[in-house]
This record gives C-alpha cells, structure tokens and sequence, in this order.
C-alpha cells in the first residue's frame, strides 16, 4: 500500500484530526454548571431588561446582583484557564413565554447548581470561591424578591 493510495490518505486525515482536534471537544465543559449559571444569568437580565417595571424597585438590584455575579463567576472559571464565557444552554430547559418569567425561573435553577458545584468541590478557583458563592447568594436573593413582588400582585 503506497502513502497516495486513497485509503491510506483518508487514515492519516482521520488520525491528523484526530490528533489535532482539542480534547473534549465536544464534551461538556469541566464546570458545566457555571457555564449554564453564565448563559441564564445572561438571558435572566434580558428578560429582565425587556419587561415593565412590575417588580416593585427589585429590577435593578436584581440587574446589579446579575452583572456582579456574572462577573464573580467569569473570575472564578478564568483561575482553571476556562475562558469560554459564552455559557451553555440546557437542552430541556423551558421555553420562557412573555410574561412568565421563566428566564428568571431557569436561572434560580442554574445559579443553585453552581453554588452546589462551588461549595461541593474541592477547587478554590484561585481564591475566587467564596466571593462567586457570596455574589451567587446575593443574585438568587435578589431575583427571588423581584419574582416574589410580582407573583403576590
């Protein structure tokens, strides 16, 4: 079998990708948890950005809590050299309907998995931890009012 031999080119392309191709590609990333907390964050604050203000002054905390959880979070993922801020997307999320506020919803959800994934593991992400877990708690809290004042209306 000659190196110009058709099959024998499609196996050294196929080990050439294969050998070149990052790690995990395709795999979850390491701290899915804080990728999906990322990507609900993002989308809690849009919705939030997109609504009436009907959540009795808690929109703007909520927004504020957001942003610096947000930022708590990229600080921590960046100490493991993750710097795939984009977030990532749970397929059987819920789809948000106006009005519902599911955004907000399915970002309690995801910012109680990161807070678990933080306090649960053994990783000090560069001494980041505490404070995401601290902004963590700040933003549920915050999120939680501006849900609670519009449900009780």
């Amino acid at each position: 079998m000659t190196l110009l031999n058709p099959r024998c080119l499609g196996f050294m392309a196929a080990a050439l990708f294969a050998l070149l191709a990052p790690a995990g590609a395709s795999a979850q990333p390491k701290h899915s948890n804080l990728h999906k907390a990322l990507y609900d964050l993002r989308d809690a604050k849009r919705e939030l950005n997109d609504a009436p203000d009907v959540f009795g002054g808690h929109k703007g905390k909520a927004v504020e809590a957001i942003d610096a959880a947000i930022l708590s979070i990229e600080k921590a993922l960046a100490t493991q050299k993750d710097f795939n801020f984009k977030g990532i997307k749970e397929k059987n999320e819920k789809d948000a309907k106006k009005g519902d506020f599911q955004r907000i919803r399915n970002s309690l959800d995801s910012l109680r998995e990161a807070r678990a994934e933080l306090k649960n593991g053994n990783n000090n992400f560069g001494g980041f931890k505490e404070k995401a877990v601290e902004q963590i708690d700040v933003a549920i809290d915050r999120l939680r009012a501006a849900l609670d004042f519009v449900m009780k209306k």
